[in-house]
């Protein structure tokens, strides 16, 4: 059985990324919670741009405040 998260894939393994070791659930409660307020889509975003990912890309992941 497949899992479906709302988050794209790149941003889960991201935040894996950032976090090792973390599980995909983990990631995904991370996500959630950075994306409650500016602040955190800020923070997330920025942690997407060091990983090399586009404004545009950001943005359609639903970081709002961000960019």
């Amino acid at each position: 059985m497949k899992i479906l998260y709302e988050w794209p894939k790149w941003l889960i393994n991201i935040v894996i990324e950032d976090n090792k070791p973390i599980t995909t659930k983990d990631a995904v409660d991370y996500i959630e919670l950075y994306m409650l307020t500016e602040g955190g889509q800020l923070q997330l975003a920025e942690l997407c741009r060091r990983y090399g990912v586009s404004d545009e890309k950001i943005r359609d992941a639903g970081m709002v405040w961000a960019v």
